[in-house]
């Protein structure tokens, strides 16, 4: 029996190799679990406006509804604009997806206009 500092080595490299192996499938089986969408099931949203009237929350955003492009034909983007109201500034943002049909996506927003009807409410004091 090897126990020399050989046998630890041969040892740690085996057990090195074993968690970069356990790793990757566990990256791999939540990459493919996880389920993706679609460009064109999501409205990219440019910019939103919050403002508050009779206590509900009104979100106006702009947003890029991509069409598929079919063959041999440019595919044209368009612009709308949509409010959505609620109780709150997440159930107004899901209003505008009910509207649109599509899921918001707000990484790409670049405005943001805040109303007076919020600033005087207080309820954001972080804004």
């Amino acid at each position: 029996m090897d126990t020399g500092i050989g046998f630890f080595k041969n040892k740690l490299r085996k057990s090195k190799l074993a968690f970069t192996l356990l790793l990757s499938a566990v990256i791999l089986a939540v990459n493919f679990s996880v389920p993706k969408q679609s460009l064109n099931s999501r409205g990219i949203v440019i910019g939103l406006s919050v403002d508050m009237r009779d206590g509900l929350y009104e979100v106006g955003a702009q947003i890029l509804l991509p069409k598929s492009q079919t063959e041999g034909a440019a595919g044209n983007n368009d612009f709308t604009v949509v409010t959505g109201a609620g109780a709150t500034i997440t159930d107004a943002i899901e209003d505008i997806t009910r509207q649109t049909g599509v899921s918001a996506a707000l990484k790409h927003a670049t405005i943001l206009l805040v109303g007076d009807g919020v600033l005087a409410h207080k309820k954001l004091t972080y804004v």
